[in-house]
C-alpha cells in the first residue's frame, strides 16, 4: 500500500484541470474547461503554465491570469482553440503537443516553443 502526505493544494478556482505535467521548473495543466459557474462565458478548455512557486506565468487559449491581493481570480478560456484538451506531451524542443477528447476527430495540436 502507498503511504504519503499532503504537500500542497494548488488553487486553481473555475477550472476543470485534467492532469498536472511537471516540466523542470514549470508545470504545465490543460484544463477540459473553464468559467465553471459563469453564465455567458465559453467552458471551453484552456492551458496554465506555472512557475517553480505554481503561481501562473501563461495560459494558453485564455486572457492573462488576474491575482488580486495574491488571490487568483477564476480562470476560463476567451477562445474556442481547445475542445476538451485531453492530454499533452512536451518534446526536446520543448513544443507541446495537445490532445483532444470529444473534439470532432481533430488531430492533436502542436504548439511551438518561441523566444522574444
Amino acid at each position: 500500500m502507498l503511504a504519503g502526505e499532503l504537500l500542497e493544494v494548488l488553487n486553481l478556482p473555475g477550472g476543470n484541470p485534467n492532469l498536472i505535467v511537471p516540466f523542470g521548473d514549470l508545470t504545465v495543466i490543460p484544463y477540459l474547461k473553464g468559467n465553471a459557474g459563469m453564465k455567458g462565458q465559453p467552458d471551453n478548455g484552456f492551458i496554465s503554465i506555472l512557475d517553480k512557486d505554481h503561481k501562473i506565468l501563461s495560459k494558453l487559449a485564455a486572457p492573462a491570469p488576474v491575482y488580486t491581493d495574491g488571490k487568483l481570480a477564476s480562470l476560463g478560456s476567451n477562445t474556442k482553440l481547445f475542445t476538451y484538451p485531453h492530454g499533452i506531451l512536451i518534446d526536446d524542443q520543448q513544443s507541446i503537443y495537445v490532445a483532444q477528447w470529444n473534439s470532432g476527430k481533430t488531430y492533436p495540436i502542436k504548439l511551438e516553443s518561441v523566444e522574444f
